[in-house]
């Protein structure tokens, strides 16, 4: 069965490769990097992605798009892995108190770290659809933790304006996410 490629029907496959590594890569660095930062470096974890798209590319026409992700995902999570054990094995074995296995995220959550990624990626999207400054704000705010008047240097606005859109920007919010089925606790 042909891969359904409907994302990429008018583009080369050159083309295709290079949306598919732009969309990706640092979400694939960011797996790797998670698995080997006590015991590597970020050239090895650049050299871990690349292996990936490697094995993405040379299996791209037997990956139905819509398994994409989840593939990439897999991919990642298998090669930070060998290169964690591999890198490893080269170094001294830290003491109990530096053991990196325990500050590695698990491979069984695999399933909630998408579906969270998914959810911050839908807030992402909902955030953007408020516009500027509302959408700088909020950014800021919660991704960045700045203060009102750090925000309204950035935004020109005094951090009296800053707190009033970012409270009116957040009931927008709300409604925009009640419609997405998302909620806050």
């Amino acid at each position: 069965m042909k891969p359904d490629r409907e994302l990429y029907d008018t583009e080369s496959q050159d083309e295709q490769f290079r949306t598919l590594f732009t969309r990706y890569s640092s979400y694939v660095y960011t797996i790797v990097w998670n698995r080997i930062r006590h015991v590597g470096t970020h050239e090895d974890a650049e050299e871990a992605v690349s292996d990936v798209f490697a094995e993405v590319f040379r299996n791209y026409e037997h990956i139905e798009s819509s398994k994409m992700e989840g593939y990439i995902r897999t991919l990642s999570v298998r090669k930070g892995i060998d290169m964690y054990r591999r890198l490893s094995a080269r170094k001294e074995v830290p003491t109990e108190d530096e053991a990196p296995w325990q500050t590695m995220p698990s491979g069984e959550n695999i399933e909630q770290e998408h579906d969270a990624a998914a959810l911050r990626k839908r807030l992402l999207a909902c955030i953007r659809e408020l516009g500027e400054p509302d959408a700088s704000i909020v950014i800021a705010k919660f991704y960045y933790d700045c203060n009102a008047r750090e925000i309204g240097e950035r935004v020109g606005l005094s951090p009296i304006a800053v707190r009033t859109r970012l409270s009116r920007a957040i009931r927008k919010l709300r409604k925009r996410l009640d419609g997405e089925d998302i909620t806050f606790e």
